[in-house]
């Protein structure tokens, strides 16, 4: 997975890999390699798909100084690669 605070850099802040238990709706992520690494990473929560979006709850992206702390996140299917 690819994390950028701002969508419209092509800069990736870090890169991390993740699991999950479909059945416990746990996700958990591990940062593999960072541009620049925020503080407060909380690499483990839920998860759900709602309308067919995905929302992580209970878990920190990270936030860098003066930003606050995300308690949920939630993301839109841009494409699908092959």
């Amino acid at each position: 997975m690819y994390v950028t605070r701002f969508v419209i850099e092509l800069y990736r802040d870090y890169v991390a890999t993740y699991e999950f238990n479909l059945e416990r709706r746990k996700v958990s992520f591990s940062v593999q390699f960072a541009n620049a690494l925020p503080a407060k990473i909380d690499a483990a929560g839920r998860f759900k798909i709602v309308e067919g979006e995905l929302v992580l709850k209970a878990l920190s992206l990270g936030s860098f100084a003066g930003e606050k702390k995300a308690c949920r996140y939630e993301f839109q299917r841009v494409a699908t690669e092959h």
